[in-house]
């Protein structure tokens, strides 16, 4: 049972590599475009032209979450067939204003206590993934209020063995 425990903590780290790496590896020329913001001096800003601003602002973040989200659904094909075997299914979803959530469902019926057991052990490992690849990511992307991704596994019988929830620290 501990070599399926590991198997799963393992996979649960592999899992998060990968997608990272599949992100992160974009070959879009927008990705790679960068602009400098050249300082100029206007009048204060009213009221109106300030809530206008942080609801576009809300509006650019929503959008991002969305364009995100739908590059990163476009690794799960190669995640299923690097975890062939694994996981019946990875879904990937965005929950506004800025949360990614990535959901594994194992092909085989786990331990649950056990599994969630070696996954909380992760979860440091995991922070530190999202700290330092996850997070820059998404706000280079444009998710730049408050960015969070949660990580959720489901056993093969449906049931939630594991989920957690990572901020920036």
């Amino acid at each position: 049972m501990q070599t399926t425990t590991r198997r799963a903590a393992a996979a649960l780290l592999i899992a998060t590599a990968l997608t990272l790496t599949a992100a992160c590896s974009s070959s879009s020329p927008e990705a790679e475009e960068t602009t400098t913001a050249v300082p100029t001096k206007e009048a204060p800003a009213t009221d109106t032209e300030a809530t206008e601003d942080s609801a576009d602002s809300g509006d650019d973040q929503a959008a991002a979450l969305d364009a995100y989200v739908t590059a990163l659904q476009a690794t799960v094909p190669q995640l299923m067939s690097q975890f062939e075997g694994t996981y019946s299914a990875i879904t990937i979803t965005g929950e506004q204003p800025s949360t990614v959530v990535y959901t594994y469902t194992y092909a085989q019926q786990l331990d649950a206590p056990a599994t969630a057991s070696a996954l909380d052990g992760q979860v440091d490992q995991l922070q530190d993934v999202c700290d330092s690849a996850v997070f820059p990511e998404m706000e280079g992307q444009g998710i730049t209020t408050d960015p969070q991704v949660r990580y959720v596994y489901v056993n093969a019988d449906g049931a939630e063995i594991w989920s957690h929830t990572f901020a920036k620290s």
